[in-house]
């Protein structure tokens, strides 16, 4: 028996769009840096923009985990959408003053209003996508943000030199404005979708067919992006063959069977072990009424409740797994911004004093490793070899040992060499190499806190692995600044590489 799985490509093409456009927007100081004139900046000019960094990231940290909570009870795609015109307005003020504390209140409402877009994008992801394509998906969509790291400067550079004609020597205000307008537009094509299309909740998806035996009964369903009519007219004459099974039910099954317990095997079980858990206060889905479709509803939630629902569903087992992968997640997470923020900035102040071209080619490099990373990593992690690895928890652990560890030594080369003046050749494949590895072991470590999870819990374990993440990304604004003031900029990468590389350890205990 076959199973018609099919993928909304409508919808992940807008994501992917959409969402470089905001990472676009949380670059948008550091992309436009390099062209700011002096009596802008300021004296101190790294540690200013540090604290301005850091700023935004703590802004980002507090609504990346309120709203990667709420995303179980709300609409992903409206939440998203609210994000881009929000952060357009943010932008806006960012580019009609230059005083510093306007910038750091500005980049921090601009943390503020970014924090939900990738818990929505992940949530919308879990429901939209087949179990065995998540990773994949998951990191086409997140390459997206490395492919705005790569192409940002330029265009912030090519934004500024056109823009000359009309702003003189203000602009360098340019890039703002056209990353805001970008966003907005975002906006408009995702209001545009979302009135034709009624997010649904069946299990079909777009037009693979692919065998049962290779489809994992015990991961939690997809859920399809379609018009009511056609959902109708299909569920009508679908009869046995295109069984409709529910979410949660499979949901609950995958809970039980990661937790070692003795599983519901039919549908009845299923679904009396699903009472059960609602009567212990789970609760019904406050997000969809009777036909399956989503609505949004004022839905009061406590979220100390829900992250303690979450932990009681999880196992012991799980529950370490869950903060072992978080701990490698955050130092992935400081890697991945401390290396695209400073490593320019490194090269420029560094004793060879390395040209812009040089630094801007290495900080390119590393983030079209990223791109690489984020895509490859999805496709091999989806491969079935992994599967078969029996003495892992989850399939995705392996790789992210692997990446972390090649990521860590890479670090350590380059923060000994860069100091001996290489060539430009080295410093390429070097960052090349650990844009792969990082971002990659990045993406991963999202990928497995969500499919810890059964789907109605997926955005509250992502929300708790993305609140570790993000104190990651504060480490990597104004105290790394701090540190490599102190000491140099080799130390201070010496030490991340030392630290990420240690991160390893309690999840490779697994």
């Amino acid at each position: 028996m076959n199973v018609t799985v099919k993928r909304p490509l409508g919808l992940l093409i807008l994501l992917f769009w959409s969402y470089f456009f905001t990472s676009l927007a949380r670059r948008a100081i550091q992309n436009v840096y390099s062209v700011i004139p002096m009596e802008f900046k300021g004296t101190r000019e790294n540690t200013h923009l540090g604290s301005i960094i850091t700023v935004q990231t703590l802004g980002y940290t507090v609504t990346k985990l309120i709203g990667g909570i709420l995303m179980d009870h709300l609409n992903p795609l409206q939440i998203f959408t609210y994000s881009l015109i929000s952060v357009s307005g943010s932008l806006f003020l960012l580019s009609i003053s230059s005083h510093r504390i306007v910038w750091s209140l500005a980049y921090g409402l601009t943390g503020l209003t970014l924090g939900s877009s990738w818990p929505a994008i992940s949530k919308i992801l879990r429901i939209s996508v087949a179990p065995q394509e998540l990773a994949t998906w998951w990191g086409l969509i997140s390459s997206s943000s490395n492919l705005a790291g790569c192409v940002g400067s330029w265009i912030s550079i090519a934004v500024a030199s056109f823009s000359k004609i009309f702003f003189g020597d203000l602009a360098w205000r340019a890039p703002f404005m056209f990353v805001g307008v970008c966003c907005t537009f975002s906006a408009l094509l995702l209001t545009t979708y979302q009135s034709l299309l009624t997010i649904s909740m069946p299990n079909k998806i777009v037009s693979k067919t692919i065998p049962t035996k290779d489809l994992n009964l015990s991961e939690p369903s997809p859920t399809e992006i379609s018009k009511p009519d056609q959902l109708s007219s299909k569920y009508l004459n679908s009869g046995s063959k295109h069984k409709r099974y529910d979410v949660d039910c499979y949901g609950l099954m995958s809970t039980l069977k990661m937790s070692k317990i003795s599983s519901p095997t039919s549908e009845q079980e299923c679904h009396k072990a699903k009472i059960n858990q609602s009567s212990n206060g789970q609760g019904k889905n406050p997000i969809s009424n009777q036909r399956g479709y989503v609505t949004v509803q004022f839905v009061k939630v406590n979220i100390i409740n829900q992250i303690s629902k979450l932990f009681h569903t999880l196992s012991p087992r799980q529950r370490l797994l869950l903060v072992s992968s978080a701990s490698v997640h955050m130092c992935s997470t400081f890697l991945r911004y401390a290396i695209g923020d400073w490593i320019g900035i490194m090269l420029l102040s560094n004793k060879y004093g390395y040209s812009k071209n040089t630094a801007y080619s290495v900080a390119s490099s590393y983030e079209f490793g990223g791109i690489v990373g984020s895509v490859l990593i999805g496709v091999v992690a989806d491969l079935k070899i992994f599967s078969r690895i029996s003495s892992w928890p989850s399939r995705r652990i392996p790789l992210i040992i692997i990446q972390m560890l090649i990521a860590s030594s890479a670090l350590i080369y380059f923060s000994r060499i860069a100091n001996h003046n290489p060539s430009l050749t080295i410093l390429i494949f070097i960052s090349l190499v650990l844009g792969i590895t990082v971002i990659g072991t990045t993406a991963l470590c999202g990928v497995l806190a969500v499919e810890l999870a059964p789907p109605n819990f997926s955005g509250t374990a992502h929300a708790l692995s993305a609140l570790t993440a993000n104190f990651g990304s504060i480490l990597a604004g104004y105290p790394f600044a701090l540190l490599a003031e102190n000491i140099n900029w080799s130390g201070a990468f010496l030490v991340a590489g030392i630290v990420s590389g240690v991160s390893v350890i309690p999840l490779s205990c697994f």
